[in-house]
């Protein structure tokens, strides 16, 4: 029997959105080769990987690349992400000389990189082919930055050599030009899908089976500032929170809670009628692969965010709440108006994951 394929998969840590559409793939993978050998190095928590993986994974905490430096869910620090991104290409070297010899020790087939341009960089010294998938590269989101600090122009042509070495990149929608990248081809969305019913996620949470359901969702920034206690009058939504939030009358889970319960994150994106939230990737994906409206609010000055808002509407409804009326709760209005919105006519294809798995495939089996 010929060796199982190997894959070394280097996932940004930035916000979830990288680890989940790296989850969903993972698991499609798993579906077609379930012999996979699949290596991820990260410093994205582990859970976000080994929730309902059916693949052996091996996971090492890894600094693949800094992601953008937030004080708060809206307030990005641009300056102090160049700097800290400037830090970590001093010592870079030693790290990529380092997995360049473990790639080989290892015999892996393939590395797969979303999208720290360290995964590209490690082709040309391992000699074993890249594959990147995203929809954004970190030179274009660095290159707004570059005049607030010395030197940032350096780092942007660092990252577009780097990620000139990939072998091909996977584009995903809401994407850039992705221009550093000589060899894309566009692939649908990717996103992970529930793995339970609506009526099995809602029994198992305790959300009423008959209430339209909203989830409030805004990921490891929470929601500072917000008072939502006028929730308590609300007696048309039945909402649902994790961690920190909480809203009165709702249905409120602590994560080890949502595990003991079997209950996975996207199960609760698609058990519910609204998600309440600042669009990311992940999130995003999640809502136009489970069929969920979104009400949304702004997520700070980062150049993603205007191409998620103006595409994002051809996958599902979606409506605008300023961040005051937010924080301040006044939900029900919006959600009404949101409720009543229509579905698109016909939304782009979701079936990413097993485009982007069986490429994985092709490529690491291939000579």
């Amino acid at each position: 029997m010929p060796k199982p394929p190997t894959i070394r998969a280097y996932v940004s840590a930035h916000g979830f959105g990288h680890a989940t559409r790296v989850t969903a793939v993972l698991r499609m993978l798993a579906r077609l080769e379930p012999r996979t050998v699949v290596q991820i190095r990260s410093a994205a928590p582990a859970q976000l990987f080994l929730c309902a993986m059916p693949l052996p994974l091996e996971i090492a905490y890894q600094v693949n690349d800094i992601g953008v430096i937030q004080s708060d869910g809206l307030t990005l620090e641009g300056a102090a992400t160049l700097r800290r991104y400037a830090d970590f290409l001093e010592h870079r070297d030693e790290l990529l000389a380092r997995e360049a010899v473990s790639l080989r020790a290892c015999e892996v087939d393939l590395i797969f990189g979303d999208i720290p341009p360290f995964a590209s960089a490690l082709g040309p010294l391992s000699g074993i082919k890249t594959l990147a998938m995203g929809n954004f590269d970190w030179d274009w989101i660095y290159g707004e930055w570059i005049a607030e600090v010395e030197g940032g122009e350096r780092i942007v042509e660092s990252i577009r050599r780097d990620y000139a070495a990939t072998d091909l990149l996977l584009r995903l929608p809401f994407h850039d030009s992705m221009a550093a990248f000589p060899r894309q081809e566009d692939v649908p969305l990717v996103g992970r899908r529930a793995q339970a019913s609506t009526t099995e996620t809602r029994r198992r949470a305790g959300i009423p089976a008959d209430a339209p359901a909203v989830l409030l969702s805004f990921g490891g920034m929470g929601l500072s500032g917000a008072d939502l206690s006028a929730l308590a009058h609300d007696h048309e939504h039945h909402y649902v929170t994790v961690g920190d939030l909480h809203v009165p009358r709702g249905t409120h889970l602590q994560e080890w809670e949502l595990q003991a319960r079997g209950i996975l994150y996207e199960d609760l994106v698609a058990a519910v009628d609204v998600v309440v939230t600042k669009p990311g990737y992940g999130i995003v994906s999640e809502c136009a692969v489970n069929r969920t409206a979104m009400l949304y609010t702004e997520r700070g000055a980062f150049r993603e965010y205007p191409i998620l808002v103006e595409q994002m509407r051809d996958y599902f409804p979606a409506r605008y709440i300023a961040p005051d009326e937010l924080r301040a709760g006044r939900l029900p209005e919006p959600l009404r108006k949101l409720r009543a919105q229509p579905w698109p006519d016909s939304a782009p294809p979701t079936n990413g994951a097993e485009i982007v798995a069986r490429r994985l495939l092709e490529l690491a089996l291939s000579p």
